[in-house]
């Protein structure tokens, strides 16, 4: 194993230098993908033992695997999201989704990633707060309600607001203040299933997912070894492969399992939403060769500001809204590609540094962590398919979002302690 690594750390150094001093424009196929996919293997296999790290290990070796397989593989000719726009783009596109998958080898050292630990890691008796608690419902009742727009017809799918997205805050501090108290973890996992059973049956899934894998990472994880987890997550897969395909047929019955298992086997269980995106991050590196540096700067700016202000105070903080003028696509973007939009080469580096500063967070989770660093680290796991596969803005505005919720809610909580102690 040790002259596996050893090799395989070799070859994607080459690989970035090959990037680096040839350009990203220079051909590489058919050695980037088949490095990219050994690499993620690694990677998985590294990470087995501690789940957190896993299950973001998974999202993005799952999700280039379906890339590399229907674009490249598979060459699946049955839908716009293998188009090819030009030769030129296919071909930086690849190198750019290759060079940020050879950084994500040297982020953190895989191969002494520690085991999870089998005690509850998030829940402590000494933090149940009701007060915190009941704020917290209120704020998930109101979001359940005015958050999600439900589709005009049958058949359409539902569209979440924007607070909707990180609506998984609350659920990740409300079951950190909840303690082991039983019937408040009853209360926050009744939450969990109303919220995710009003995506799959409006034909969503990743939102679904995320407050399912908060629930799992606060509450079930250490009761699970990582052949169960890996069990469930198959069990997952082909369901959301379903939803996918049947979107709102669900509530109708108007859909055929065996069909669409079989086309999900024929489709080498690539999964839709990553060539997808992938697609709309082509159209990304389309439209950035017809602007100037000073433009995609501007174009920064609006992000940067959208990390305080939302998407919403401009349009043009949304890349999907400034590449959708020239080219039409469903939305989504791979994390690597945002960044290199703003900065050419050099922005899959800092995207790269940035993802090295969670994962190596994820890594230290333990009992003793601060609590604030524990449910980001939390969110970043449950979030995963959200900032790798639709928006970095997980990473930096939902992460904002989360921290303003845990220290008001720790604010309350310490001045609740803090009267108890006084009448003491």
């Amino acid at each position: 194993m040790q002259l596996f690594r050893i090799a395989l750390y070799l070859i994607n150094v080459i690989l970035i230098l090959y990037h680096i001093t040839q350009g990203i424009s220079t051909d590489a196929q058919p050695y980037s993908y088949f490095v990219m996919l050994i690499t993620d293997l690694y990677i998985l296999w590294c990470s087995r033992k501690n789940m957190m790290l896993f299950l973001v290990a998974f999202v993005i070796s799952y999700s280039n695997y379906s890339i590399v397989f229907a674009n490249f593989i598979g060459q699946f000719s049955d839908t716009m999201y293998t188009n090819i726009i030009s030769d030129e783009i296919t071909t930086i596109s690849l190198n750019v989704l290759s060079l940020f998958n050879c950084l994500l080898l040297f982020l953190i050292p895989w191969h002494k990633v520690e085991s999870t630990s089998t005690e509850n890691m998030f829940l402590d008796d000494d933090h149940y707060c009701k007060p915190v608690l009941l704020l917290l419902a209120i704020c998930m009742v109101a979001v359940f309600f005015i958050g999600y727009n439900l589709p005009e017809s049958e058949g359409l799918r539902g569209h979440p607001t924007p607070v909707y997205e990180y609506a998984l805050s609350f659920f990740l501090v409300y079951f950190y203040f909840s303690g082991n108290n039983r019937s408040a973890l009853a209360v926050g996992l009744f939450f969990v299933t109303i919220y995710a059973l009003q995506n799959f049956i409006y034909g969503g899934r990743i939102y679904g997912l995320q407050f399912i894998l908060g629930a799992y990472i606060m509450v079930f994880m250490n009761h699970f070894s990582m052949k169960k987890t890996i069990l469930a997550i198959v069990f997952f897969f082909i369901f959301f492969s379903i939803i996918g395909t049947a979107r709102g047929a669900l509530l109708s019955g108007n859909f055929d399992v065996q069909a669409i298992l079989y086309a999900i086997a024929a489709n080498g269980f690539a999964l839709d939403t990553a060539y997808s995106a992938y697609y709309t991050s082509q159209t990304f590196v389309y439209v950035m060769e017809m602007l100037s540096d000073s433009t995609r700067l501007e174009y920064f700016s609006d992000f940067f500001l959208s990390i305080f202000f939302g998407e919403s105070a401009n349009s043009s903080a949304k890349l999907i809204s400034v590449s959708r003028q020239f080219i039409h696509h469903n939305g989504g973007g791979v994390l690597p590609f945002f960044f290199y939009f703003y900065f050419g080469t050099i922005g899959i580096f800092i995207q790269a540094l940035v993802l090295k500063i969670y994962l190596h967070l994820i890594t230290k989770v333990n009992r003793d962590m601060n609590g604030l660093f524990k449910v980001v680290a939390a969110f970043i796991v449950a979030h995963s398919f959200r900032w790798y596969l639709y928006s970095p803005l997980g990473l930096f505005r939902g992460v904002l979002f989360l921290v303003i919720v845990y220290l008001g809610c720790s604010w309350i909580y310490n001045r609740i302690l803090a009267n108890k102690n006084r009448m003491m």
